[in-house]
Formats: structure tokens, C-alpha cells, sequence
């Protein structure tokens, strides 16, 4: 796994990086080989096969020479100082695979020169890069973008359908983690706007040399590819603003601003417009605020115009005007879905962010944009209601509640699909309509529903067939998309060689990825992994604050591990009393294992002075949780008459109890007790079988035991 960044200095558009042309090689067999199926029959192979192989082609690092190679034939072209003829096109068009222009213009020479076979190969390249791009994805949110190399790349694709660009922005998810590039696009002769998501994150990932998607463990996709592009690339200059906006440093982010409206970007005066809203512009007063959304409004941004109706109807920057307000959302409602506009502005109005919180206007645009059936209001005057003390108290706002979530959900709101799917299998008895529709959000790429649909593979849920593979591919494919579940999910399969080879660096990598976003499960688990030195170099100190974070979050077993260390002196000098404090934290709040670890501090008297009636509490509280340990220590009280008469019957019941849960101490006592005949009639049968459950739940000693028998019965 490719931990450490090979640092290169990125070119114009990302994705375009310099080399010499000497140190090029456009001959990468495998991939040839794919394309040249593709051009005679397109059919045969998948476009996730084709894309596989240039993602590990050497074409991704020569990518910056391959587009100049392009340009300068095309100009020369254009400019009439080469003719079709002149030029090896087998060549350019394999320097620039993926590039649809590359493969247009050879469309246009073969075309003048009358080569109509190597005109239709390229015509079949064309169709097969544009439905491939397309393929089962909408591009209507980051989960279900379209995955491309090059930002050029968008472009082209866009232009090819027809789309006039508007603008472009970047948007990270999950602290930075993952990037997306979003695309304000208009159809030509409309005036309604539609946002497309594109991800080049693979592609990023092959270039910098990382496995993917682990870029976000370094901050790369901020610290290599939007810093280096910043001076070049309007929406890196932006998405650097909105950064330093984030981090509260409000002159640098104006600056940024500043500069990535002087470089082209239109949306960066909406940003700057927020800054100044928010009062932190030393350049512009809150009068002139309205001023940058105007800029932007004129520039084609619909969007600037919810500020400037928000800041006319709450009087921000000028007096009050709500004619002023009327008319500007009038000019909206041809460009933007009905009732979206009122619903942002009942959104800035609930916000406290520009001004104080006004109730009253909140619910009057919100009215407005339910009356419009904005699904988005539907599902938001949903959440309000679920919010309220007693909101589904009568059957009649149960009625109500799941009224608004159908019709959200009919109207393609895809929170309220999903939100209708999770009520579906909480209240239906048959969960078959459930299944099916959160089968369908899992198609459509949604990360929460890929988890769920994991889960129900990995445990067999609602008659569906347990297939620990399929649970794998679902948790892979939402981890993928920043689902921090399932990214623990992965980690623990992955730890634990579930389905997948066991990779303990690999598993430190999923874990790393959610705990960037506070999965207090996540930061645990990578102090568990310090501590045992899995895959990593062990480090109790490391161990000792990251059980420290989870713990100070009310991670119960967080707060378990971080008594161990204090009970064992692992990371910090040991300390009992620190250790029993956080046992009995613990405990408090709910960690089975706590429970029993403070009964053996009873029991042995590691603080106070020994107490069986305490240990016998502790114990049986750990054992109602099916804990393993409780189990067995409540074997031992009985066994051995520890505050309790002698009652070996209820001893070894314990033990078998257990045992069945994988303790193998337990399963070496059931041996020893067939064996010799305690408690159970003498049946070596019997001894030889738990004998051998002690070994695979991993007591080696149990081993020669086991031989020992199974050669008297002649059973080996």
C-alpha cells in the first residue's frame, strides 16, 4: 500500500502533469489491446474493464504531454499547415484515449480523406466513452457523479452534450477526504440551470501515486492539487477561499476571494458576498454586500439572486423592501424547480448565520414552497413535526408525518425515499416492498443504502440469503463514497481476513478515513491497533490519547480500553484507582467488559479488600449482556464456592454458556470435566471435541491433550 505522497509538482489543468517527451510510451499493450476491441466491437468490453486498465497505464503520468501533442496538431489543422494525411493518427488518438476532441477531429480527417473503417472505429470510441462516463449515473450529487480523468475531460463531455457552462466549483467531503468538481450548467437557448457532479478522484489517486482513496490521510486532495492549481484554475482559488472562510482566517480568505473572481470564477462573489454578510469584509460594508450577488445574478448565477430577495425581505445592507424581494423572486421561478427558491430563503431565514432567527418568515416561505410541492419543504416540515414532543402522539399525525414522507419520497426526494424505506422496515410486517426499494437507492448509488443493504447481506436479515461477499462489495462501495460505517465496516472485515485478505495497514487506512470525520468507533479502533502494534509500529501513547478522545465523547469502550492501560501501566505509569475510576465509567455506560473487569478487581481485591457479593453482581450484570467473560468468572464463583455454596452443576452450565460464545478456557474446563468424569459421565468422546474447541478458539495447550485422547480412542 502507497502510504507516502511521491511529490510532483502539478501543471495547468490537474491531471496534466510535464514530462519529457523521451520519456514517453503510448505502447501499453494491455490497454492497446482493450481499445482496439472497442473500435471493431464495442460490445465485448465493459467500460469499467477499459477503465481499469488506463487507470494503471503509464498514460496517466503523460497526460500533460499527450493534450499538447493534441492542441498542436489541431491548430496546425485548423491553420492549414498540415493536412489529415500528414499525421499518424493511430498515434495521437492512443497519446489521448480517453480525450473525446482527439477522437472527433479523427472522426473529421478520416472522414476528408475517405477512410470510412477508421472513421467508424472512432466513432464506436466516441459512443463508448460517452455512455461509459454516463453509464447508470445521474450526476446529480457526489454519490453519483461522473467519473472522468481531466476537469478537460467535463468540459469536452459537456460541451458534447450540448451544455453551456456557467461556472465551476470544487466541494470536499468528508474532511476533505474526497473532492468533487461540480459544474453549473445550462441547456443552450434555457435559462434553468442544472448542477453536474464529476469525480476524477481515481484518476488523482493513480497520478499522485496513492491507493485509492486514501489521498484525504494527507489532506492531498487540498494540499496537491487544489495549492497547486490555485494561481492557474479559478475553482482551486475558490475552494482554497472557502477553506481559509472555514478556518475563520477571514482577510486571507478575502484576498482568495478576491482573486478567484479577478481570475474568472462567478460563484466567488456569492462566497465573498457571504464573508460580507457575515461582517467579515474589511473591503465592503454591509450596504454594499448586495452589490457582489448582483455581480454574480448578472454574471448567470441564479443562486445570487435567493441572497438578494433574503437580504430585501429581511432588511439586511438597505431598508425593508418586500416589493423589492417579490420581484427578484419572480425572476427566479423560471430558472430554479418551484418552491426551491422560497424554501432556501426559509432556510436563511431559520439561520442565524446573517441575522437573528425569524420564526415567522421561516414558516411563511416554507408554506409557500409546500404549497409548490418543493419536495425538499415537504421533508423538512416532516423533520419539524418528528422534532416536536409528541409528534406522532395521535394516529392522526402518524397520518400526517407519513403523508409528507410519501409524497417527498414520490416526488424523487431522495432523503425522503430513504427515510420512507427505514420506516417501512420498522413498521411493515412484510419486508419485501421495504427490501425492494432500498435496493433501488442502493442502485442509484446512495451510500447509506449500500450500507444497510451490507448489513442485511453479512447477517442474513429479512429472508435474505447471509453472502459475507456480497456484504463486502456493498460496505466497499459506500466506503468508497465517505460513509463512515462502513468504512469501519471494512476495517474490521479487513483486520480480521473477512472475505478479503487479511491487511492490517490496510484496515489502519479504513479506520484512519472515518475517524478523520470523528467516528469515535474508528478513533478506538486505531488506538487498539497502536496498542497491539498490528500492521503498525505499537505505541501505547498514541493508544492512550485516542481512547483518551473516544472516551472524553462517551465511547463506553473507549473508555474500557483506556482502563486497561492504567491497570497494566501501558503508555502511562500504572495506577488502579485511575483504573477502576475508568472501569467503573465504563460500566456506567454500558461496556459488558467493564462490568466484568470490575468484578475481578473485587474478587481479587486489586483496590479495596476482597469482595465476593461484589464480584457475584458484577459478574452475573456482564453475563445478562452475553458476555463471555461474565460467563466464566460466574463458573469460577461456583465452582469454587467464592461467597456462594459449591454448586458445580451451575458452574459448568456457565462454562458451556461460555464456550458457545468462544472462550476457550471454558471449553478446556468442559474437557477436562468429560475427561475425568466431573459433573458429567467420563466420555473422552466428548473430552476430545471440546479439547478440540479449545485449540481453534486458541488455547495451544489443549493441543496435546486432545492428541493424547484421540489416540486412545483411535479417533485422530
Amino acid at each position: 500500500m502507497k502510504y507516502i505522497i511521491i511529490l510532483i509538482s502539478l501543471i495547468s489543468l490537474f491531471g496534466c502533469a510535464g514530462v519529457q517527451r523521451s520519456q514517453f510510451d503510448y505502447t501499453d499493450v494491455k490497454l492497446n489491446s482493450i481499445v482496439k476491441t472497442i473500435k471493431e466491437t464495442p460490445d465485448k468490453i465493459s467500460y469499467l474493464k477499459f477503465i481499469n486498465a488506463y487507470l494503471t497505464s503509464s498514460q496517466i503520468k503523460n497526460t500533460k504531454f499527450a493534450n499538447d501533442e493534441y492542441k498542436k496538431i489541431a491548430s496546425s489543422i485548423k491553420m492549414g499547415t498540415m493536412n489529415c494525411e500528414q499525421y499518424d493518427w493511430a498515434k495521437l488518438t492512443s497519446l489521448n484515449i480517453v480525450s473525446i476532441p482527439a477522437h472527433l477531429l479523427a472522426i473529421e480527417c478520416f472522414e476528408k480523406i475517405g477512410d470510412l473503417k477508421q472513421k467508424k472505429e472512432h466513432e464506436n470510441l466516441v459512443q463508448f466513452l460517452v455512455t461509459g462516463i454516463l453509464g447508470e449515473h445521474s450526476g446529480d450529487n457526489y454519490y453519483d457523479a461522473y467519473e472522468i480523468s481531466t476537469w478537460g475531460d467535463a468540459e469536452d463531455l459537456l460541451e458534447y452534450a450540448g451544455l453551456e457552462v456557467i461556472d465551476s466549483y470544487f466541494e470536499f467531503k468528508a474532511n476533505r477526504s474526497g473532492m468533487y468538481r461540480i459544474y453549473i450548467t445550462k441547456e443552450m437557448n434555457s435559462n434553468v440551470e442544472r448542477k453536474i457532479y464529476f469525480d476524477n478522484q481515481r484518476f488523482s489517486h493513480a497520478f499522485l501515486d496513492i491507493q485509492f482513496p486514501f489521498s484525504g490521510l494527507g489532506d492531498h486532495m487540498y494540499k496537491s492539487i487544489i495549492l497547486s492549481l490555485k494561481e492557474s484554475d479559478y475553482a482551486a482559488q475558490l475552494a482554497h477561499a472557502q477553506i481559509l472562510h472555514e478556518g475563520e482566517k477571514y482577510k486571507e480568505a478575502e484576498k482568495a476571494y478576491l482573486a478567484a473572481i479577478s481570475q474568472g470564477s462567478k460563484k466567488a462573489n456569492i462566497e465573498l458576498g457571504k464573508l460580507c454578510l457575515e461582517g467579515h469584509a474589511s473591503s465592503f460594508s454591509k450596504t454594499e454586500c448586495a452589490q457582489l450577488f448582483v455581480t454574480a445574478s448578472e454574471l448567470g448565477l441564479e443562486q445570487a439572486k435567493v441572497y438578494l430577495a433574503y437580504m430585501a425581505y429581511a432588511g439586511i445592507g438597505f431598508d425593508e423592501d418586500k416589493s423589492m424581494g417579490a420581484d427578484v423572486m419572480n425572476s427566479i421561478n423560471t430558472t430554479m424547480k418551484p418552491g426551491e427558491p422560497d424554501y432556501q430563503i426559509a432556510l436563511l431565514f431559520n439561520s442565524s448565520k446573517y441575522s437573528e432567527i425569524d420564526e415567522k418568515q421561516t414558516r411563511f416561505f416554507l408554506d409557500r414552497a409546500i404549497k409548490k410541492e418543493y419536495p425538499g419543504a415537504l421533508f423538512y416540515l416532516l423533520l419539524s413535526d418528528l422534532t416536536v414532543e409528541g409528534a406522532l402522539a395521535t394516529e392522526e399525525k402518524q397520518e400526517t408525518v407519513i403523508k409528507n414522507m410519501t409524497k417527498s419520497a414520490d416526488l424523487g426526494y431522495i432523503p425522503a425515499k430513504y427515510a420512507l424505506v427505514k420506516y417501512k422496515f420498522e413498521m411493515d410486517e412484510d419486508k419485501s416492498e421495504a427490501l425492494k426499494l432500498l435496493k433501488e437507492l442502493a442502485d442509484a448509488n446512495l451510500p447509506a443504502a449500500l450500507y444497510d443493504l451490507g448489513k442485511i447481506y453479512q447477517y442474513g436479515q429479512y429472508n435474505t440469503e447471509k453472502d459475507e461477499l456480497k456484504a463486502f462489495l456493498k460496505y466497499q462501495q459506500a466506503a468508497i463514497k465517505w460513509d463512515a460505517d462502513a468504512q469501519l465496516k471494512l476495517g474490521f472485515m479487513i483486520g480480521k481476513g473477512q472475505v478479503a485478505e487479511k491487511d492490517y495497514a490496510l484496515s489502519y487506512g479504513w479506520y484512519s478515513l472515518c475517524a478523520r470525520v470523528g467516528n469515535l468507533d474508528c478513533i478506538t479502533n486505531l488506538g487498539y491497533i497502536s496498542a497491539s502494534g498490528h500492521g503498525v509500529e505499537q505505541d501505547y501513547q498514541r493508544a492512550l490519547e485516542l481512547y483518551q478522545l473516544a472516551s472524553d465523547n462517551g465511547l463506553s469502550r473507549a473508555t474500557y480500553n483506556l482502563a486497561i492501560l492504567y491497570e497494566h501501566g501501558r503508555g502511562v505509569d500504572k495506577d488502579l484507582n485511575k483504573a477502576l475510576e475508568y472501569f467503573q465509567k465504563a460500566a456506567g455506560g454500558g461496556s459488558s467488559l467493564a462490568k466484568n473487569s470490575l468484578g475481578l478487581f473485587s474478587l481479587k481485591g486489586k483496590v479495596e479488600k476482597k469482595d465476593y457479593k461484589k464480584a457475584l453482581k458484577y459478574f452475573t450484570e456482564a453475563a445478562s449482556a452475553n458476555n463471555k467473560y461474565g460467563y466464566y468468572n460466574l463458573g469460577r464463583i461456583y465452582q469454587n464456592g467464592w461467597g456462594v455454596n459449591v454448586d458445580l452443576d451451575k458452574a459448568y452450565e456457565f462454562y458451556q454458556k461460555a464456550s458457545a460464545l468462544g472462550h476457550y478456557a471454558s471449553s478446556f474446563r468442559l474437557a477436562e470435566a468429560y475427561e475425568q468424569g466431573l459433573v458429567f459421565t467420563k466420555n473422552n468422546l466428548e473430552a476430545i471435541k471440546y479439547y478440540q474447541l479449545a485449540v481453534k478458539q486458541g488455547d495451544s495447550e489443549a493441543y496435546p491433550k486432545m492428541l493424547r485422547l484421540c489416540k486412545i480412542e483411535k479417533s485422530c
